[in-house]
């Protein structure tokens, strides 16, 4: 079985919201009040130039999300084939299960029992992701899955 990790580093960009305020002696409390108004109506309008980012898609097997330093933009990155996308794929991961057949040789068949897979065929490479995810990949057919779904424990 052979076993290949993909190891990639990413930037992600961070930005700072808080702001400090400082009341000096001898200004009138009104004005310190004002002025305490005025920086927390400019931090909500910070805070709504940046909102919080949803919940990140499970990208596919081989794939990871990387920062464009030069635009600030994300881009996505399929590992295996040196690709990049400025959209993320989609993915919905199938759920396979590891067998034996009569000889003792194993495989893997999805939730259907449509694909069978064969951990000695030669199209078939066992790899893992920047994250340390085990997934199988067929160059022949492009074709990948996660041997455990995403971001579950083993």
């Amino acid at each position: 079985t052979r076993t290949t990790t993909t190891t990639t580093t990413t930037t992600t960009p961070t930005t700072s919201t808080a702001i400090a305020a400082k009341t000096s002696s001898g200004v009138p409390t009104s004005q310190a009040a004002n002025r305490g108004q005025s920086e927390a109506q400019s931090q909500n309008a910070t805070q709504q130039q940046f909102p919080p980012q949803a919940e990140e898609p499970q990208l596919p097997p081989g794939w990871t999300k990387c920062l464009d330093e030069a635009s600030g933009r994300t881009y996505y990155m399929d590992m295996e084939q040196w690709k990049s996308y400025w959209t993320a794929p989609t993915y919905q991961h199938l759920y396979f299960s590891r067998r034996s057949d009569q000889q003792g040789r194993a495989y893997w068949v999805d939730q259907q029992g449509n694909a069978v897979i064969y951990e000695d065929d030669p199209d078939w490479t066992r790899r893992a992701d920047n994250q340390g995810q085990l997934y199988w990949s067929c160059a022949s057919t492009g074709y990948r899955f996660f041997e455990q779904p995403p971001n579950s424990q083993g």
